[in-house]
């Protein structure tokens, strides 16, 4: 959704760069993403647009709220995972909860364990397939972070641990 919350006029080269946002976000669009700022700034400069550096970023970050608030960029195809809405949850009716509190219900398979798998996920990476495995042996995952995650071992009660991965 693009929509506009403030009148702001751009120089031609900030229009033409604000140009290149919006195919890399339409490309990954097409694919199924959402990217987040860094990895939008990341495909500029793969791609030659901008220098790698913290100015370069910060302009960059800068024009591309700029182009939000402007109408020039799609609210929805830039995310922010590190700030998740939080939201109460709800039901409609006392059966409902039941269900949902039933369908929560898990024993903890690594209470007897003298070791544990703890999946340790790189922040902002997005990934969808390791949750439901995860949830099965009885970890929570956030199905946003992941992809270049490593496994540790580690001993229950201590801080010895191995990576695995």
């Amino acid at each position: 959704m693009k929509a506009q919350f403030i009148e702001k006029r751009f120089g031609a080269s900030r229009l033409e760069m604000l140009g290149v946002v919006n195919a890399i976000l339409d490309e990954y669009a097409r694919q199924g993403y959402v990217l987040t700022v860094r990895q939008i700034y990341y495909q500029l400069v793969a791609r030659g647009h901008v220098e790698n550096s913290l100015r370069s970023y910060k302009r960059m970050v800068g024009l591309i709220g700029d182009g939000r608030l402007a109408g020039r960029v799609d609210w929805d195809m830039v995310q922010d995972r590190n700030r998740q809405t939080v939201s109460v949850s709800h039901w409609d009716s006392p059966a409902d909860i039941v269900d949902a509190a039933a369908r929560s219900y898990r024993i903890d398979k690594w209470d007897t364990q003298s070791y544990h798998v703890e999946v340790i996920g790189r922040k902002g990476c997005p990934v969808r397939y390791p949750g439901a495995c995860l949830q099965e042996v009885g970890h929570l995952s956030d199905g946003e972070q992941g992809v270049q995650f490593s496994v540790q071992h580690v001993r229950s009660g201590t801080t010895d641990s191995r990576s695995l991965v």
